[in-house]
């Protein structure tokens, strides 16, 4: 086997490869094309494809969830066939996937659900074999420093195409999304990057504690991405902005995961994973709990999830690198595929668990009748307070389950010294 395809034994030869790391990043923002943008633009499917809110709900979330049960397997396939060739076989998944959505007719959701679940078995292809291939190739600092691009494309491609969805279901219309993911899948990643008896899960892997602790809080950091869908469907669907609107809401999300993701790599390399991983939970939670306000009139709410979202995505970038560091670092070189798989399954599940629940909450106490705990708190319109109350509840949720990563890592995590840096 080549080094394109991942042997350790010809890491070195391709080590500060730009030009790799340039279109791993590409192939892992086009997951994040068809998969974030949806969390936005689903009111404007809904209403073209005049399908039911549940049907779309649960289309936001089944590309997650099938990614979640096809992702170790394709960790392991990326071990034994290579991460090259599976990343290249989860881009064409991805072409797949996004014309049936893109062509998908009024009045049926047949084309969307199966694009949908085409698109996760895409993603489950190029997430652990991208991140693999950072393991191969790249060794100490050049790992980390890739690794950090690498989050960049994964942490960082959910803010920009939340908003980039929002521009362009604006402007061109929503099946658009699904156009340009297609030509960065067939153009970008292949130009750049195509020329030229182990079981699929070691659950020995779970033995090391600092992977367990990496692993568990990553699921459970990427189930506040329901954080995303409740608060950009409450000021659409109550306070009547548009999707691009909504989408401006989320910008200092995305400034804030690109600027403190080479942060993050800098705390790892004086702190060791442990400090930086529990400083971004904690900044992410203070980011939902400002999203929590929707007692708060519009205008104002508006503003202050703004700030929530660019706390989130300081936190999330802080957490980033020195959490998939603390994964890849812990595993043998043969098994990385394997562990990528097993670590990108906790994102998918984690987001998959995360988006359903969410929506469950939001959707459930949204429709009650009931009457709302603490009613004079809110300010402004009473004829939406059950809304209003449902989102904070959900977003509440959230928050805790951010609460609950910072208790895993406690418990998992240990401290050390990071080898001096020279800084």
């Amino acid at each position: 086997m080549d080094a394109r395809n991942g042997s350790p034994d010809a890491a070195g030869a391709y080590r500060g490869t730009d030009c790799l790391i340039l279109g791993i990043v590409l192939a892992v923002i086009t997951f994040w094309l068809f998969a974030q943008t949806t969390l936005n633009v689903a009111p404007a499917m809904r209403s073209e494809l005049r399908i039911s809110e549940g049907m779309s709900n649960l289309a936001v979330s089944i590309t997650a969830l099938f990614s979640g049960i096809f992702i170790v397997v394709a960790g392991g396939l990326a071990d034994r066939l290579g991460r090259v060739r599976l990343t290249c076989a989860g881009l064409a998944l991805s072409i797949a996937g996004s014309a049936l959505i893109a062509l998908s007719p009024a009045g049926t959701a047949a084309f969307l659900m199966a694009g949908r679940v085409i698109q996760g078995m895409s993603a489950a292809c190029i997430m652990p074999a991208t991140l693999a291939l950072m393991k191969a190739y790249f060794e100490g600092r050049d790992r980390q420093r890739a690794l950090s691009y690498w989050s960049i494309g994964s942490w960082g491609g959910s803010g920009l195409c939340a908003l980039f969805g929002g521009l362009v279901a604006s402007t061109l219309g929503w099946r658009w999304i699904f156009w340009m993911s297609i030509l960065v899948a067939a153009a970008a990643f292949l130009k750049v990057e195509t020329s030229g008896a182990n079981s699929f899960v070691d659950l020995r892997l779970f033995d090391n504690r600092t992977y367990t602790g990496a692993t568990l809080s990553n699921f459970l950091l990427n189930g506040a991405a329901g954080t995303l869908l409740v608060a950009l469907s409450l000021v659409q669907q109550e306070a009547g902005l548009s999707s691009l609107q909504s989408g401006l809401m989320t910008t200092g999300y995305l400034v804030a995961i690109l600027s403190t993701i080479r942060v993050g790599e800098k705390l790892l390399q004086r702190w060791g994973p442990r400090k930086p991983m529990l400083l971004g939970c904690w900044i992410t939670t203070a980011g939902i709990l400002l999203t929590t306000s929707t007692f708060l009139l519009a205008r104002t709410y508006v503003a202050t999830a703004f700030v929530g979202f660019t706390l989130f995505g300081i936190g999330l970038g802080l957490y980033a690198t020195p959490s998939t560091d603390a994964a890849l670092s812990n595993v043998p070189q043969d098994k990385a595929g394997s562990a990528s798989g097993i670590y990108k399954m906790a994102s998918s599940l984690g987001a998959a668990f995360g988006v359903a629940l969410s929506a469950a909450i939001f959707t459930g106490l949204g429709r009650s009748e009931g009457l709302v705990p603490m009613a004079g708190l809110f300010m402004g319109r009473t004829d939406n307070l059950e809304a209003r109350f449902a989102a904070g509840m959900a977003l509440m949720f959230n928050a805790f389950m951010v609460l609950v990563a910072i208790v895993a890592i406690l418990w998992t995590v240990p401290k050390r010294e990071a080898a001096p840096s020279g800084l």
